[in-house]
């Protein structure tokens, strides 16, 4: 992955912790939204909230309506603890 700078790699680190890492190309650096966009549907509770979280988090932009309060309430405690780790010390990549 020597292509992505360290605030993209400490992403790809963070996101790899869930099976969302799949939306990712790490070669090109972008992740694939016609595909996230098809299987969105499909997904967990959870890991909408997550993919809401970590694209919002990759674009700068809250495009996809990430909630705070619905992240809180939902998701399980090591999902929580992502979002958590990501706040104590915030990046973006």
């Amino acid at each position: 992955m020597n292509n992505l700078s360290p605030t993209q790699e400490q992403f790809r680190r963070l996101i790899s912790q869930t099976g969302l890492h799949r939306y990712w190309n790490w070669e090109k650096r972008n992740y694939d939204k016609a595909l996230l966009k098809k299987d969105l549907p499909c997904m967990s509770h959870g890991e909408k909230v997550l993919v809401k979280f970590f694209v919002g988090l990759w674009t700068w932009d809250n495009e996809l309506n990430f909630d705070i309060y619905e992240a809180a309430n939902s998701l399980s405690h090591n999902n929580r603890a992502i979002i958590i780790e990501w706040l104590e010390n915030p990046f973006w990549p």
